[in-house]
């Protein structure tokens, strides 16, 4: 990477990974991803936190890590209702045990898959990338799910598709959700809760060891628990071929550039509306497309190949909605679309004791803070740069007035 790829973590670019700070390691200046989505610090116009929310938001920034921690498995798991939250009120002792199971596989993951972009200098590509390993590692070596036909989550698409000892639709779809709602939204929500944090390590050296040891110790102990419940052992082929794909998925977010999927300049702020739909698409998109393939029996590659066009699609989108201005409002409304198929789900799936509203509500309160916190500008116009290098939604949204580059920068009102 050149010295003109890079941009100092301190600028107002560079300030969005997961908020704003001044670690000694730079990141790049651009950080796409196959979702680019803004990170800004709080612009100078932006509302102060209100007095009731100061004090969470407080020790919330003193622990850093129960925040994100809060996120995952909060949003994968117990909003969309696949630990239902009723077993609190039904068997406190077994909710206490899986939510020990789930801190302990989510947990680590998040951690590790942000401490490798921080540490890499790498952007939203690597991540989503590294979040296809880690579903790997979840449903495919600690839970069995694509390989046991039969599992519990799975449902008739455990056979749709099925090939080779391997449930490839299911496959496809599972990946994308883990990518996005367990590591690409728990991160990105992170950054706009806690924007001090942004491209500062969450973890000490010892702390990266502590992780991988827990999470290894998790999907161990996972795997032999799954494999005894279902009396299914999917073969050391299919487990080998297993680490192995999250070995290629890990090397290739290494090796990704940091501007991959660089979002097109165009200086003007992107609709939230469409950025909400956008949001929307993401888990509704997958479940319906699943479905409807699958009703119409056709050739489950088919139902593949149209998953993936559909991702590729939104990220296309997504290049050429966000603008060049600052747009951390943006942000807040994709994460809203994405999280509205799953809170039905979860709501849902738990109509008997409806315990997940509670979930739902806390949620709610969590997205109108964060729209709160980020007031518009006085404009509706945003400044936009002529000749700044180019923006970079992943890890900011403003022109970066302290680029490497010697040039003079010139801002204009965005037509």
């Amino acid at each position: 990477m050149t010295s003109d790829e890079r941009e100092p973590i301190g600028s107002p670019l560079a300030d969005g990974l997961l908020g704003v700070g001044s670690p000694p390691n730079p990141l790049p200046a651009a950080m796409p991803g196959t979702i680019p989505l803004p990170l800004p610090r709080p612009p100078a116009h932006s509302t102060p936190a209100r007095p009731s929310f100061e004090g969470l938001r407080a020790w919330f920034r003193s622990h850093p890590i129960l925040c994100l921690l809060l996120l995952t498995p909060g949003i994968p798991e117990y909003l969309s209702g696949s630990s239902p939250l009723a077993v609190l009120v039904l068997n406190p002792v077994a909710f206490a045990l899986f939510l020990g199971l789930n801190l302990a596989l989510y947990g680590p993951g998040v951690l590790l898959i942000r401490e490798a972009a921080i540490r890499w200098g790498k952007g939203w590509a690597t991540i989503l990338t590294l979040g296809a390993a880690y579903a790997i590692l979840e449903e495919g070596v600690a839970l069995n799910t694509f390989f046991f036909p039969r599992a519990a989550p799975v449902g008739s698409l455990g056979f749709y598709g099925h090939w080779l000892g391997v449930s490839w639709v299911w496959v496809t779809g599972l990946i994308m959700v883990h990518a996005v709602f367990s590591i690409g939204l728990p991160i990105l929500l992170h950054g706009l809760a806690l924007p001090e944090t942004g491209g500062k390590s969450l973890l000490t050296r010892r702390g990266v060891t502590l992780a991988f040891v827990v999470l290894a110790a998790d999907v161990v102990g996972l795997g032999i628990l799954t494999r005894k419940i279902y009396s299914f052992d999917p073969g050391w082929p299919i487990l080998v071929g297993s680490l192995i794909a999250i070995g290629l998925l890990a090397y290739a977010a290494f090796r990704m550039p940091a501007s991959l999927l660089a979002p097109r300049e165009t200086g003007v702020p992107a609709p939230r509306g469409l950025l909400f739909l956008f949001g929307v698409l993401l888990l509704s998109g997958t479940f319906l497309l699943e479905g409807i393939f699958q009703s119409a029996r056709a050739a489950p590659a088919l139902c593949i190949l149209a998953v993936i066009a559909m991702y590729a699609l939104l990220t296309f989108a997504s290049r050429h909605v966000f603008g060049s201005g600052s747009n951390p409002r943006g942000a807040i409304a994709f994460a809203a679309g994405a999280l509205v198929p799953i809170m039905l789900v979860g709501v849902f799936s738990s109509l008997r004791l409806p315990v997940a509203l509670v979930a739902d509500l806390a949620a709610i309160v969590f997205l109108v803070h964060l729209w709160m916190k980020y007031a518009d500008p006085p404009s509706d116009r945003v400044l936009a740069p002529v000749n700044a290098v180019p923006w970079t939604p992943a890890i900011g949204s403003g022109p970066c007035i302290d680029s490497p580059s010697t040039a003079p920068i010139r801002l204009v009102r965005a037509p």
